[in-house]
């Protein structure tokens, strides 16, 4: 439902069901955005986080996911995301969140390319 929701807004959409899938994609190819669950089901959101943030400490990271206790959330924010949204997720609220990342995220490059 997702990957047709946000295809339908133009966005182009790489799925993976697996942590480890999911890793692996990140490590081929360069994504604007990683949106990512609290479960899959060889390991923890979190920790595929982290694994993320090891090698791409500037792409944005959002977390979608059902897990709505505080404590997964911090744990999410910990290992580096940017965001954390509970399902069901007010699909509005999720386009806000997704474009001020990205906001965020080309800011932040541009201040990078400017202090050269």
């Amino acid at each position: 439902m997702m990957q047709t929701f946000l295809g339908l807004e133009g966005f182009e959409v790489k799925t993976a069901i697996s942590m480890a899938e999911g890793l692996n994609e990140a490590r081929k190819g360069h994504f604007d955005l990683y949106l990512l669950d609290f479960e899959f089901p060889d390991g923890a959101g979190p920790e595929l986080c982290q694994q993320i943030r090891a090698f791409d400490s500037a792409t944005p990271v959002i977390f979608c996911s059902g897990s709505a206790y505080p404590s997964q959330r911090e744990q999410a924010i910990r290992a580096g995301a940017d965001a954390y949204l509970v399902k069901p997720l007010d699909f509005e609220c999720l386009l806000r969140t997704i474009a001020k990342s990205l906001n965020s995220a080309s800011n932040r490059s541009f201040a990078k390319a400017s202090s050269y």
